[in-house]
């Protein structure tokens, strides 16, 4: 799947997070511990350490990461490790342009 950042895509995730998400796709950007947990797919920690707005989104959280994001950037610590490390989509796309060269 080929992500594209789409305005109504995230339009119920709180607009604070949307650059942190966003970042994170496309470069693997730093994450807080709410996100951390979150993509690590730890919810217990990713709850105690939402604000109230992110918890009232968390379905919202959950269904987007599920639906419209690379299934590569969340789901494990190891995922997001490795994802943090491979510089996101536009590292990825390096690299893959210099396999090719």
């Amino acid at each position: 799947m080929k992500w594209e950042h789409r305005e109504n895509v995230v339009k119920y995730i709180p607009f604070y997070m949307r650059p942190h998400i966003i970042r994170w796709i496309e470069e693997g950007g730093y994450l807080g511990d709410f996100l951390t947990h979150l993509l690590s797919n730890d919810l217990f920690l990713a709850f105690h350490h939402a604000d109230v707005a992110n918890t009232d989104a968390m379905k919202c959280w959950v269904e987007y990461l599920y639906n419209f994001t690379p299934g590569g950037c969340w789901g494990s610590p190891e995922k997001v490790k490795a994802w943090r490390e491979s510089g996101g989509l536009i590292g990825q796309g390096r690299m893959k342009k210099e396999e090719k060269s």
